[in-house]
């Protein structure tokens, strides 16, 4: 049964034969959606539940296989160290649905949802603002679940939420006069994470591109997400909410997409054979890893890639990222032997002969050594500027050169070295 169905079977003039009711002698805007009005301190909203049972899919993506991740992945998504101790089933999915994406006071989500595991299901709940008055049950609501999590030592999840979604609500709140709202101490922003792994390999890093190229999503009988404005605003002006089924079920698609999303990541960064379609930047995962954990697990890590990849590029890539790790903890011999097996690779980079020219400057005291990697170096970089001047840095070869003289210069005293 796909999300339609279920909307269909939420409508309640198919189930219960019901008419718009009147309050007041004032029609119920919200007739025919799914759906029942809910009353608050704060005023009343129109709200939508629709619970999803873990057999589910979504693409490729089956619901209750989110629960076989190890949540412990889940701080390098976040690059955040603090998220090693988080449940997957403490999660809020958060996706807005506004009056434009220009920002600014005038600027509201007219729709709000929020999806969670609830013991063997996902729920969508979703907050609709049928008249402007009721923006502030909305807010409300929102911040009330949004509270619960927080106290329950879970998570935000959203889509560019850090940047747009959440100032916005914020901002809303605080037009209203709200007198507080939660403070977001953990939030996991699917968009960033996802730039540093996939945008070098597909066209863009949308949602809509994400889900079709990673889980395998085609929607179909989707609203344009540029045209959801404008029917809301066609909506307040006839009161047909017809046309907001479409809006509905985009928003819920968004939210289940973002489950789908963070499930490849976390398949990522685990142990497990992704079965990737599209091809990961292994580096920039890398240096996410090392962010969070510049220990054991970043080398580990980094092992585990040089096992994937058959790129001699990347692997020297890898290799001098790993030989940093070891340089920063004092580990040098084991920093020597990787930067000598990046000179193994194929293509010139600079990097392993000055590590290795310093550290037998500085650390073996071994001058010879030292002035052997400085002139191979200068060999080195003397046939690229011939070939592909481009490519080298500024004042790279003056700087080699005065290497050189100093190194020269000591063995001619016969310094030691330090």
């Amino acid at each position: 049964m796909d999300f339609k169905d279920k909307l269909a079977r939420l409508d309640p003039a198919r189930h219960h034969g019901a008419s718009p009711s009147h309050q007041g002698g004032t029609a119920d805007h919200s007739y025919p959606l799914p759906g029942s009005m809910q009353s608050t301190a704060e005023g009343s909203y129109w709200h939508i539940r629709t619970e999803l049972n873990l057999a589910h899919r979504h693409g490729n993506f089956q619901l209750g296989h989110f629960f076989d991740r190890d949540p412990d992945k889940l701080r390098f998504a976040a690059q955040c160290p603090a998220l090693d101790k988080l449940s997957l089933r403490n999660l809020l999915f958060l996706d807005t649905e506004t009056t434009g994406l220009a920002g600014g006071a005038g600027t509201m989500a007219f729709l709000v949802g929020v999806g969670f595991f609830d013991d063997d299901r996902f729920v969508i709940e979703q907050y609709f603002v049928r008249r402007f008055a009721e923006e502030r049950a909305v807010l409300s609501q929102f911040f009330k679940r949004l509270q619960g999590i927080i106290h329950s030592h879970g998570a935000l999840v959203s889509f560019n939420g850090k940047s747009y979604d959440l100032p916005l609500l914020h901002n809303r709140a605080v037009l209203h006069r709200f007198s507080r709202f939660p403070e977001v101490t953990a939030h996991i922003d699917i968009l960033y994470p996802a730039r540093r792994l996939w945008k070098n390999h597909l066209p863009d890093c949308s949602l809509k591109t994400l889900e079709r190229a990673l889980a395998g999503v085609s929607r179909q009988g989707d609203v344009p997400a540029h045209l959801i404005p404008e029917i809301y605003f066609r909506y307040l002006r006839t009161l047909d909410p017809a046309p907001l089924r479409g809006v509905l079920y985009h928003n819920q698609l968004d939210i289940v997409s973002m489950v789908a999303l963070l499930d490849k990541m976390l398949l990522l960064f685990g142990e497990e054979s992704a079965g990737d379609a599209v091809p990961v930047d292994w580096l920039s995962m890398g240096r996410m890893v090392e962010a969070v954990d510049a220990g054991t697990t970043s080398h580990a890590f980094y092992d585990r890639v040089l096992r994937i990849i058959r790129s001699e590029d990347l692997k020297k890539a890898v290799f001098l990222r790993k030989a940093r790790l070891y340089k920063r903890q004092g580990n040098y011999q084991q920093a020597i032997e990787l930067w000598e097996g990046a000179l193994r690779c194929r293509g010139f980079s600079p990097e392993p002969y000055e590590e290795l020219a310093k550290v037998y400057e500085h650390h073996r005291v071994d001058l010879y050594k030292a002035q052997t990697y400085t002139e191979r170096a200068l060999e080195e970089v003397t046939l690229v500027q011939q070939l592909y001047p481009e490519r080298l840095q500024p004042y790279l070869k003056e700087g080699l050169m005065l290497r050189l003289r100093r190194l020269k210069r000591k063995q001619g005293r016969g310094c030691n070295g330090v």
